[in-house]
């Protein structure tokens, strides 16, 4: 389910995220990770129209086919960057003779896409340490499936509003803010889980709420929708792990539900937001690999580096992007042939 509207605020987003971490070198404080939240919901959000449109077709596949799919999605894209992170690590750090195969050792996990499930104790576990959204995600989508194939009322109708009532106030509580992800020793007080949890079960509420709300839909949606999306950047910008992470989340699930809802708008539909949104998972991926080289470049951060950023882990995403893409299809090609 492809919507345009949503497509634009994925670019959006995306560069919020990698802005936030560019920032963070320089020692800017906000609150941008946000913008991890909005992906989450969306994520259940398809999830839940995905399962719906199988389920009226009375061929709901097993939720290990859907994750496959996705993992298959991710995981070429996700594994480039974690051998580009790796490598510059490796120059950074001067890595030499077994301590490389230690240290890749340790982070096999992650360059499967398994960091989530916490199996390294390691307190530098990451190398690309954005990869924990996309495990968390894959292993998030197998459970919500299975709930959703199995004890759908009950999940819609209890789990998530429990899970939602007991998550936000944890991790508030715990950690002062939604700015947690690497807490992952243990499977039940996971915060990677726990945080794409509730962000996922807010999406697929919020596609049984949009069931209703797209019988009615007008311009007004749209725009309401764009305040809400766009008041959650600016005013996350100006506070910096508060309690008001639980609130942008409610008011992000708002703008991604009447987006979904809404009457499409020129402005969203052409070829330019498509193939931009196309490659936000990998500037997502890629954003942080360079990341200490740029700074040592650039100690000083401004308009100047701050363009040169943007444009830089644009081309560089798109070019990796649609490389590894033409490299799958041509396996694919040899495989069948």
């Amino acid at each position: 389910m492809k919507n345009n509207r949503i497509q634009f605020w994925r670019i959006i987003f995306t560069y919020q995220i990698a802005f936030y971490h560019l920032g963070n070198v320089y020692g800017a404080k906000n609150s941008w990770y946000i913008a991890v939240e909005f992906f989450f919901i969306v994520s259940g959000y398809l999830l839940a129209d995905s399962f719906e449109r199988q389920a009226g077709k009375d061929k709901v596949i097993p939720a290990y086919e859907y994750v496959l799919k996705k993992y298959l999605r991710f995981f070429p894209h996700a594994l480039f960057a974690f051998f580009v992170a790796f490598g510059v690590k490796w120059f950074r750090e001067g890595y030499a003779g077994l301590r490389v195969l230690k240290e890749f050792a340790i982070r096999i996990p992650e360059a499967l896409l398994l960091s989530a499930i916490g199996i390294s104790e390691d307190p530098d576990y990451y190398c690309n340490s954005v990869s924990w959204y996309l495990s968390a995600l894959l292993i998030l989508s197998f459970f919500i499936w299975l709930l959703l194939k199995h004890c759908r009322k009950v999940y819609l109708r209890f789990l998530i509003p429990v899970s939602l009532l007991l998550i936000y106030p944890y991790l508030y509580l715990t950690y002062g803010s939604l700015n947690e992800h690497r807490a992952v020793r243990y499977l039940v007080l996971n915060s990677a889980l726990l945080r794409g949890a509730a962000g996922m079960d807010l999406g697929v509420l919020g596609w049984y709420v949009a069931r209703l709300i797209r019988k009615k839909e007008t311009e007004v949606t749209g725009i309401i929708s764009d305040i809400c999306l766009l008041l959650v950047i600016a005013a996350s910008f100006f506070v910096y792990r508060t309690g008001f992470d639980i609130l942008f989340s409610f008011v992000l699930f708002i703008g991604v539900v009447l987006a979904f809802s809404a009457k499409s708008r020129k402005i969203f539909d052409n070829k330019l937001v498509d193939k931009w949104a196309g490659i936000t998972l990998a500037i997502y991926l890629n954003h942080k690999c360079f990341r200490g080289l740029f700074v040592l470049i650039w100690p000083e951060f401004g308009i100047v580096p701050a363009l040169v950023w943007f444009v830089f882990i644009t081309l560089y995403s798109a070019t990796s992007f649609y490389t590894i893409n033409a490299l799958c299809g041509l396996l694919k090609r040899k495989k069948v042939e």
